[in-house]
């Protein structure tokens, strides 16, 4: 039986990732539709099809090709295939993932059910397994990775919560039916909801925030801390965000970066405008003024916010006595608060149920054969 899910999987010439996880998807009979948005180049596009025909037989598979797959900014490229795969998404559930990560089809089938009952919900999610590989792509170690759900019931307060208390929702399962949300703000505006046509991409805040911030503000979030949602594969990879200050220093500080951008006021008004439309189209009780407001101060908070290398140089003197000062309050807080829900998920890896799920998954992949 066909499962009612799109999985939304973002690709760039990255043949072996994509061979070995729509090789799990095979061997594990994932029933949705795999939607590939590839934006490798011609060649790795050709040989990904390959592979991917191969599996046709047990797979449903839709293969796009990016329509941006040239660009080398890989912020804008990754927006515009994002755009262009919520239009063709035709289930009522989908998850945005990538081709180092796995969803297992359990999960999905258990948030399917959710959903179904609870429409006041727009997303379901779990604790993940992390998976750290060597640059041989090799497994070498496992992580815990709880999460959080957002039961507030207006929109706002629920963005609210996201700048403080940021997820990853749309690799959970998600409703299809947000995208009415967005296809009024581009009729609204004349332009895609969170698309960049005559300004720059902030290179840290548009490839996934938009879209986490869309689940958000859709519905709530429901986090079932004893369902294991699946993997993500974790490597030092210069393609992976993560490690961009790793290799390239301009891309180390973050969107303070983008601030220096002729067009960046258009960036951060385009912005604005799409959260606002967004909340006030959802029903918020709150003014305008307070929505408009609030959507700058969310903004800032954003894109202000450290990321990659962080605040400070490692060769810079002070930096030391600042990393390894361990009297913080809010650092003891937040430790305390990941170790209690690390401990949930390792309850829910050891539940009967979830333990043999956990282990079938994290077999196959210590198990795979790359060629």
């Amino acid at each position: 039986m066909n499962l009612n899910h799109t999985l939304v999987l973002r690709t760039r010439n990255r043949h072996k990732w994509l061979t070995m996880t729509i090789g799990a998807y095979a061997n594990f009979s994932y029933k949705g539709i795999l939607l590939i948005v590839d934006d490798s180049d011609e060649d790795i596009f050709s040989k990904n099809a390959g592979m991917l025909n191969s599996h046709a037989s047990s797979l449903r598979i839709n293969h796009i090709h990016g329509r941006c797959h040239q660009n080398q900014e890989r912020a804008e490229r990754v927006l515009e295939s994002t755009i262009d795969a919520y239009k063709v998404i035709t289930t009522d559930y989908f998850s945005i993932t990538s081709d180092d990560d796995f969803t297992f089809p359990e999960f999905i089938e258990t948030g399917i059910s959710y959903l179904d009952g609870h429409p006041d919900y727009s997303a379901f999610t779990g604790p993940e397994v992390k998976i750290i590989f060597d640059n041989c792509m090799c497994p070498i170690k496992l992580k815990k990775k709880p999460w959080h759900g957002c039961e507030y019931e207006d929109p706002l307060d629920r963005l609210y919560d996201y700048a403080k208390r940021p997820t990853l929702a749309y690799m959970g399962v998600c409703r299809t039916s947000m995208r009415n949300l967005l296809s009024k703000v581009t009729d609204e505006t004349a332009r895609d909801c969170f698309s960049r046509p005559n300004s720059k991409c902030l290179v840290n805040y548009d490839e996934e925030l938009p879209w986490v911030m869309l689940v958000h503000i859709s519905g709530k979030i429901k986090y079932s801390r004893m369902v294991l949602q699946g993997i993500r594969g974790i490597h030092n990879s210069p393609d992976r965000i993560e490690n961009i200050h790793m290799y390239t220093d301009g891309k180390s500080l973050g969107s303070i970066t983008d601030l220096v951008e002729p067009t960046v006021w258009k960036s951060i008004k385009e912005s604005h405008e799409d959260l606002v439309k967004l909340v006030t189209n959802n029903g918020t009780k709150y003014s305008f003024d307070v929505v408009s407001d609030s959507c700058y101060r969310i903004l800032w908070h954003l894109i202000r916010a450290p990321v990659g290398s962080g605040l400070f140089r490692s060769d810079v003197e002070i930096s030391n006595y600042y990393r390894n000062s361990g009297f913080y309050f809010m650092r003891i807080r937040r430790g305390f608060l990941y170790w209690l829900n690390s401990l949930f998920v390792g309850i829910a890896m050891r539940s009967s149920g979830q333990k043999n799920i956990y282990k079938k998954y994290v077999q196959a992949f210590f198990n795979q054969n790359i060629v």
